[in-house]
């Protein structure tokens, strides 16, 4: 895969979960078998405007040149995405979510595990 590849799938992922954990976090939540009080509800909107803003930088990242901006793009998703691999993992080991929460895991494994493929090889 192309690392301009990756930039455009992780951005329309972020915009996926970005818009719905802005405007549905109690529904989006609920899927996972979570139950959000009124912090979770604020917390879990302002992650949403975190991913939408993620999702602007992997848009307009794509088309970055080879230079020390898009080695700092491509780090700062690779740390992105482990983080929430390792919560994501540890939510589901300790039975916080339902069986729809392994989704988080691969989904985070395989972001995570592109964007430490081209950290270690730009």
């Amino acid at each position: 895969m192309k690392l301009r590849t990756l930039f455009g799938l992780n951005s329309y992922v972020f915009l996926i979960f970005g818009l719905a954990a802005l405007v549905a976090p109690t529904p989006l939540s609920s899927l996972y078998g979570a139950k959000l009080n009124q912090y979770g509800v604020y917390s879990t909107q302002f992650l949403g405007g975190t991913f939408l803003g993620y999702a602007v930088l992997a848009w307009f990242g794509r088309n970055a040149e080879e230079s020390q901006v898009r080695h700092a793009i491509i780090l700062a998703l690779f740390v992105t995405w482990s983080t929430g691999f390792v919560l994501a993992l540890k939510g589901q080991l300790f039975g916080d979510f339902n069986d729809l929460g392994w989704v988080h895991v691969a989904v985070s494994f395989l972001f995570a595990f592109g964007y430490g493929y081209f950290q270690i090889k730009t």
